[in-house]
């Protein structure tokens, strides 16, 4: 008698156990394609209209890299708006530091004006008193 022996089913997504909820041995593309390396197809394949599993696998290969590709991409669009983010950040502090110094300034010269002025008025009323 001809039948089916199904041992230790799993489910397979191409994103994987930590996307998908279909628990530990949902391995994600790379079990995908090491299942389509190991699969022969049958004539229910054929039947089902289902895809070659050397075609498949190719496919699935193609889009792990393209995927991979992208992580990478990604990664690196982060690192660069991080480090342009830590260069405004920066660029922001020597421009709090530069107005600071000039408000110390002014205040400086507001402090020697104001000097300047109680002296005058010192010397006019010495001035008039003699």
């Amino acid at each position: 008698e001809r039948g089916f022996e199904l041992t230790d089913p799993c489910m397979l997504s191409k994103v994987g156990r930590s996307e998908s909820g279909y628990g530990r041995t949902d391995r994600g593309l790379h079990g995908l394609v090491d299942f389509f390396r190991t699969h022969k197809c049958t004539p229910l394949c054929k039947a089902l209209g289902l895809t070659d599993a050397r075609v498949r696998e190719q496919e699935l290969v193609v889009e792990e890299a393209l995927r991979k590709k992208e992580e990478r991409e990604a990664g690196r669009a982060a690192a660069e708006r991080a480090a342009e983010a830590e260069r405004e950040k920066r660029r922001q502090a020597k421009e709090a530091k530069r107005e600071r110094r000039a408000a110390e300034k002014l205040q400086e010269k507001k402090v020697e004006e104001d000097i300047a002025a109680a002296a005058a008025e010192a010397r006019g009323l010495r001035a008039r008193a003699t």
